[in-house]
């Protein structure tokens, strides 16, 4: 029988029950996490309103550095940076989606709780955890190196549209098309294990 721990006591049991989900090695790089019920939370809520996560997310800040190819009268975003995010697109495509989904019913008061500590109705986190899947589905694969250009000390898509993307968009389609797909695909099976419909189709765009 599955005994509900305090939301401040949890941390040992949803490690134990998030190791089951992938026999990734790199998993246990983010179980060290403390607090793993508010972090999923804060993260769930910032990919649903657009907010780059990766603060809160170790194996989104990749060591190495971004790098272009071509000089800077027409640069294009290098597929070494793309490079950087393969094991975090290796460890998203390994996890169990219908396990994940078994476990956020079993989970869902305290995730309630951690969303109520937001300020926010905790019967409300449902409608929250599929505007984050959609907003992640509804970003385009951009296929090959895009076209950048230099803002300061900064790399601009030197296509405008594309700035407009959120943050958290953005940070998905600089893993690269190849990685992208990978965790689009399973962000969508982790959405039917949820039984959630109507889930945008990822599109694909080119450079």
């Amino acid at each position: 029988v599955f005994e509900m721990p305090p939301l401040n006591e949890s941390d040992p049991v949803v490690r134990e029950l998030v190791a089951d989900l992938s026999a990734n090695p790199e998993l246990a790089s983010w179980l060290v996490t403390d607090e793993l019920v508010r972090t999923v939370v804060v993260v769930i809520d910032n990919v649903a309103e657009g907010t780059n996560p990766s603060q809160h997310v170790p194996f989104l800040r990749p060591e190495g550095r971004f790098q272009i190819d071509g000089d800077t009268s027409a640069p294009r975003i290098s597929t070494a940076s793309y490079a950087r995010y393969d094991d975090a697109a290796a460890l998203v495509a390994s996890l169990d989606a219908e396990g994940i989904a078994e476990l956020y019913r079993r989970l869902r008061p305290l995730l309630r709780e951690a969303y109520e500590e937001l300020g926010q109705p905790g019967d409300a986190f449902g409608d929250t955890v599929w505007r984050a899947v959609a907003h992640l589905l509804n970003a385009p694969v951009i296929e090959g190196q895009p076209e950048l250009v230099p803002r300061g000390p900064l790399y601009l898509y030197a296509d405008e549209t594309r700035e407009y993307l959120s943050p958290a968009q953005r940070q998905l389609i600089g893993m690269g098309p190849d990685n992208q797909r990978r965790v689009q695909q399973k962000i969508r099976e982790i959405g039917v294990a949820l039984g959630f419909r109507d889930l945008p189709r990822p599109h694909a765009v080119q450079r």
